[in-house]
């Protein structure tokens, strides 16, 4: 789900619960408890321009009866046994198509993510993305899942976000995010999709390349609940 798709959500789900109560956008502003210029966030919210922040999510749940999450498009999280979930460890931070030195955190600050059921059974890892260098597909704060393409014996396909990593001149391990593309010619290329100039060359993969694809993005989710410690 992009960045977009989550704000369309909201803006439904924000529209649908002021019309239940019959109210305008001042009005329902007031009701919910948001400060005075409170109807212009609701218009933003209601036109997909943004969604709303924690604390007016939790305004807005107080009134409509969901989860906050529901209100900022995204689905609550369902609670299960803990003997059934699969988790995940978050073991670092990525900033999608642009190289950067790999940031690792240690093992005993690492959060984990609930691995969806209907996943493949494939060993997972999660990053939180960093920065606008993929912000058309990961805004930053995104959480993956990546599944390593040795561990796991798969091959990336054309279309796929993927991981990349090499080592630098100065024997710097770098990764990055990108989206694997084969052109018919049999061209592949790794792609950033981004918003920002700064990021939008693709790079061309050659034989003897030092980046290397290690491993392909299972699933991604905005802003999952974290706890996040410094500057994470």
């Amino acid at each position: 789900m992009t960045d977009d798709d989550r704000k369309r959500r909201a803006a439904e789900r924000v529209r649908e619960l002021r019309e239940s109560f019959g109210m305008e956008q001042p009005e329902f502003a007031r009701f919910i408890g948001l400060p005075k210029d409170g109807q212009s966030s609701i218009s933003k919210w209601e036109a997909g321009k943004s969604a709303p922040g924690s604390k007016a999510a939790a305004l807005l749940a107080r009134k409509g009866g969901k989860d906050a999450m529901y209100y900022q498009g995204l689905e609550p999280v369902v609670s299960v046994p803990a003997a059934s979930v699969r988790m995940a460890p978050i073991v670092g931070a990525v900033q999608a198509g642009a190289w950067r030195e790999a940031i690792e955190f240690p093992p005993e600050e690492r959060d984990e993510y609930p691995i969806p059921a209907n996943m493949p059974n494939f060993d997972l890892q999660g990053f939180i993305v960093r920065g606008t260098s993929m912000d058309q597909v990961f805004p930053d704060g995104t959480v993956v899942l990546v599944a390593g393409t040795i561990s796991n014996g798969i091959q990336p396909r054309s279309g796929d976000y993927v991981l990349v990593q090499r080592v630098d001149k100065d024997g710097m391990h770098e990764a990055s995010l990108k989206q694997y593309v084969v052109d018919v010619d049999g061209s592949k290329w790794l792609w950033p999709r981004s918003n920002d100039p700064r990021f939008q060359a693709p790079l061309l993969v050659e034989e003897n390349d030092d980046a290397v694809i290690t491993g392909r993005v299972m699933k991604a989710e905005l802003d999952f609940p974290l706890m996040r410690r410094g500057g994470r």
